[in-house]
């Protein structure tokens, strides 16, 4: 009789201790997913960057040179100091972004959520597995995680919010905001930050 009336409640447990792995690893492969995507926008932002220096560098000093007659020695000057800024910033984000090998951490991080898809397909479509069954699927979930690197929180944050399709206007905008900061800050420093010093020192002796 005991065994009768614990049986289903044994059931029940399975079944919870399966949906919940279920539901952590279908959050876990997004936030996995958001990193790689993440990783690969930052490194093309780096890229970006570099070229774009590459402009400032090649196309400033022959901007000074050709209009010489037309602007001032303070304006030339100024904007050699901008594009030596410029250069200077890039070549620091360069070596940032090197140390943190953005294309393998992509690569890293779409092979783990792509591991972590293929556990789950697994677990969903196993038939009625009993404890044993689930605990092994467990800690093969943490051998998965211990063999990747970890997300960001913003990449958990944006894998959380998928479940949250009523979520306010209001959080969905500051999560962005949070993307775009945790991924360009660097590249937006550096292509804002020396023309706006060069502004600041120009109307500061102009006035």
């Amino acid at each position: 009789t005991a065994d009768a009336i614990s049986a289903p409640d044994e059931v029940r447990a399975r079944m919870s201790m399966q949906a919940t792995l279920l539901t952590n690893l279908r959050i876990v492969k997004r936030a996995r997913f958001n990193a790689a995507k993440r990783a690969r926008a930052k490194h093309e932002a780096g890229q970006f960057v570099l070229a774009l220096t590459f402009v400032y560098g090649s196309l400033v000093p022959l901007f000074t040179l050709q209009l010489s007659a037309q602007i001032g020695a303070l304006q030339a000057n100024l904007l050699s100091f901008v594009a030596a800024v410029a250069s200077m910033l890039s070549f620091v984000v360069a070596v940032h972004y090197q140390q943190q090998r953005l294309e393998q951490a992509a690569d890293a991080f779409h092979a783990c959520g792509l591991a972590l898809n293929k556990l789950r397909y697994e677990i969903k479509t196993a038939p009625e597995p009993d404890r044993a069954t689930l605990l092994g699927y467990l800690e093969r979930y943490d051998a998965t995680l211990a063999r990747c690197p970890n997300h960001d929180a913003v990449d958990y944050d944006r894998a959380v919010m998928g479940d949250v399709p009523d979520a306010p206007l209001s959080a969905r905008i500051a999560l962005q905001l949070r993307t775009i900061a945790k991924t360009y800050s660097m590249a937006l420093l550096v292509i804002a930050l020396p023309p706006l010093v060069g502004w600041l020192i120009y109307a500061s002796l102009g006035a």
